[in-house]
């Protein structure tokens, strides 16, 4: 209600507007590379990037299993708890960070937990993602 979330007709997925509005936040932002979980993601979106114009050679796959995703998960709260990244001013963002509950393993290798987490964690993923494409 408060515009914050953008949301689509239908019941499927808008690939076309999804592919719009990606290319006008890479622009925007002047992003040099975009890294994408590969499990998802070939369903017309990274299709619909590279016939935007965006080089196919600036997308990385990147997985997220608990290997990849630890660092970056780490790395995300240093940041988050230094005060070197200021995500919380979102109040989207603030709730989905709220929902967050984290796996570790038995070697202290941590992730998001999508399935145990309360409700929608997608833009914390998102940014541990990009963090972890960066790192």
């Amino acid at each position: 209600k408060a515009g914050l979330i953008k949301t689509t007709q239908g019941d499927v997925i808008d690939i076309e507007t999804q592919v719009r509005d990606i290319m006008q936040i890479l622009r925007l932002h002047g992003c040099n590379n975009l890294s994408f979980d590969p499990a998802k993601a070939y369903h017309g979106v990274i299709q619909g990037l590279a016939k935007e114009g965006f080089p196919q050679d600036k997308m990385d796959e990147y997985a997220q299993g608990i290997m990849n995703m630890s660092a970056p998960t780490k790395e995300f709260e240093r940041l988050v708890m230094s005060g070197e990244i200021d995500h919380l001013g979102d109040p989207v963002l603030r709730w989905m960070l709220s929902n967050v509950q984290i796996y570790q393993d038995i070697n202290n290798n941590i992730k998001p937990d999508k399935k145990r987490s309360r409700d929608k964690i997608d833009g914390i993923v998102t940014l541990i993602t990009a963090i972890g494409g960066y790192m």
